[in-house]
């Protein structure tokens, strides 16, 4: 569905909750996950 927006509506919407385009996932706990270059080195 999302990628069927025009670009312009999409960031229209994030600028709307995140302004200033902070990164939102920087918080984020990812310990237990393996990250691609882990898996393959």
């Amino acid at each position: 569905m999302i990628k069927k927006w025009k670009r312009e509506y999409k960031i229209n919407l994030i600028e709307s909750i995140n302004p200033e385009w902070k990164d939102l996932a920087n918080n984020w706990n990812f310990d237990g996950f393996v990250t691609s270059k882990e898996r393959f080195n």
